[in-house]
């Protein structure tokens, strides 16, 4: 499987010669936990999965691919079509990645979903669904957008 791993980076067909993409997808499915893709207290509401739903060297070659192209957050500024930013309390992406997409975004709404991980669509559906909803349909929104400034992500550790 790292073999297959490896060859992925440099061509999907000659990795799947090697691990099929049905026997790579069940081995990540065995090792991808949903629940450290949310905020720990929300675990619970994490769901089970039989199967993941992914493919290994899809995701691979995305992940190359975005590696190679260049940033786009100073074209953004560029852009006045209105933007909807989605930002979780737990997410493993830093808050300053937030205010980098705040400051290049110039007609843009930032959200701040307490309690959720990276996945937010998988502990707070109904209030992402509904953020999403009201942005398109230029209606109200649910909840208020967040002010900007400071981070409000909780510290942890010492």
């Amino acid at each position: 499987m790292l073999l297959a791993a490896n060859l992925a980076a440099h061509g999907p067909a000659a990795a799947q010669k090697l691990v099929s993409q049905e026997v790579m997808g069940a081995f990540l499915t065995r090792l991808f936990n949903l629940r450290t893709c949310v905020c720990a207290r929300h675990a619970y509401a994490a769901p089970e999965l039989e199967r993941g739903g992914g493919n290994y060297y899809v995701q691979m070659r995305t992940e190359l691919t975005a590696r190679a192209l260049p940033d786009p957050r100073p074209r953004l500024a560029e852009n006045l079509t209105p933007s909807l930013v989605l930002a979780a309390e737990r997410d493993y992406l830093p808050w300053e990645v937030i205010l980098q997409y705040r400051d290049a975004l110039l007609n843009e709404k930032v959200f701040y979903f307490e309690g959720a991980g990276h996945m937010i669509q998988v502990t707070q559906p109904a209030l992402m669904a509904a953020v999403m909803r009201a942005f398109l349909l230029d209606e109200p929104y649910p909840v208020l957008p967040d002010p900007g400034g400071a981070n409000r992500r909780p510290v942890v550790g010492p």
